[in-house]
């Protein structure tokens, strides 16, 4: 929220189209990552070279 009288807008965009689907196989987690391209966080776009995914990772 802003203080009143500031004339500051806080501006929340979510993408509530992202999937996340988990299936786990022995030891390893395969993942499927659907959503709307240009509003992923890049972490999700990028992966490392073996395919990984980190969202907490610094890119």
């Amino acid at each position: 929220h802003s203080p009143p009288g500031s004339g500051l807008i806080v501006l929340k965009i979510a993408d509530f189209r992202l999937i996340k689907e988990q299936k786990q196989v022995e030891q390893s987690t395969l993942m499927t990552v659907a959503g709307t391209m240009p509003l992923m966080s890049r972490e999700m776009l990028m992966g490392t070279e073996d395919g990984e995914v980190k969202a907490d990772s610094k890119v």
